[in-house]
């Protein structure tokens, strides 16, 4: 390979880029077909259920962090979890897919704790 030639990725880190724009709901602003083989890459948002369910659960998770390991380990994700407004939260699919982020950003946080 010569200086300023183009370097083709391999495509296992195509798909991993793809996968890592799709979880973080990039790829529609990205134009959906980055990676995919001209094939568009729709990602469907979350169900009302599924983000009700996830935001039961985060709320169950962060008390048994506070019973096990006290009020300290979650003083700062106990603001981020009662902002959310599940009502509101669930009514679109864009704000059920910005509220599915958020609880999964928060049991990343709860997971590393």
């Amino acid at each position: 390979m010569r200086f300023g030639e183009a370097r083709s990725e391999p495509a296992y880190r195509r798909r991993w880029v793809l996968h890592v724009f799709i979880r973080l709901g990039l790829v529609g602003f990205f134009g959906g077909t980055w990676g995919t083989g001209g094939a568009s890459a729709t990602v469907e948002p979350p169900s009302a259920r599924e983000v009700a369910t996830l935001y039961a659960t985060v709320g169950r998770d962060l008390k048994v962090l506070q019973d096990a390991k006290g009020l300290e380990a979650t003083i700062e994700l106990w603001p981020r979890y009662r902002w959310i407004r599940i009502n509101e939260a669930i009514a679109t699919p864009e704000k059920r897919a910005e509220t599915a982020t958020l609880l999964e950003g928060l049991v990343t946080e709860i997971r590393s704790r």
